[in-house]
């Protein structure tokens, strides 16, 4: 009696939805304007902050060599950053409306793959890179503070960068990653249907 109470109950639960090919074309759509903007918006971000860094140290003349070394590591940082990010662009900018479901899902595939380079091996160059860069910019203007502020102000750029690498990183990572799972699966589930069509 029970379980026929149970299957009961299981079989007057509505059915998970499929995705239609609309919802599909529009989600990856979506993703793909995100991703652009995103791409763009940070390189210029990042551009101008290689530009002002530079710009900031011949400006102030600084008297320690370890100021222009970090000035360089920052602006290395960034460099690598920036041109390691620009490969997902022509990927990003391909147009993909006249794609079958394996050139799309082999698309998705390469998008995942870049992404996944440059969230792992590029991103701890930049960080060691940039933490290297800032330490050593920051040692001649703290030199000349008391050591409490000096030690304050290394405390909280150590904590920003912290909070950057083990709260934020993870969580944009996770983010978009599972955008492009949710676009891999849904794409699989279509092929599935179109290649089983009972």
């Amino acid at each position: 009696m029970n379980n026929d109470l149970n299957l009961k109950k299981l079989w007057q639960q509505p059915s998970p939805i499929q995705p239609t090919l609309a919802t599909f074309l529009s989600r990856a759509r979506q993703f793909k304007r995100q991703q652009t903007t995103q791409l763009v918006t940070s390189s210029i971000l990042l551009l101008a902050t290689a530009i002002f860094i530079p710009w900031l140290t011949w400006f102030y003349h600084p008297q320690f060599w370890t100021t222009r070394i970090g000035a360089i590591c920052i602006v290395l940082a960034i460099a690598i950053f920036i041109t390691a990010q620009s490969k997902l662009l022509p990927l990003l900018l391909q147009d993909n409306n006249h794609f079958d479901n394996k050139t799309y899902l082999i698309w998705l595939q390469k998008i995942a793959h870049q992404k996944n380079r440059l969230q792992h091996q590029v991103i701890s160059w930049y960080f060691v890179l940039l933490s290297i860069g800032i330490a050593l910019y920051l040692y001649e203007y703290t030199s000349k503070m008391p050591p409490v502020w000096a030690w304050i102000s290394y405390g909280l750029t150590t904590l920003w960068i912290t909070f950057n690498w083990w709260y934020l990183r993870p969580r944009i990572i996770q983010k978009q990653q599972m955008a492009l799972q949710i676009l891999q699966t849904q794409l699989q589930t279509l092929q599935t249907q179109w290649d089983d069509p009972t």
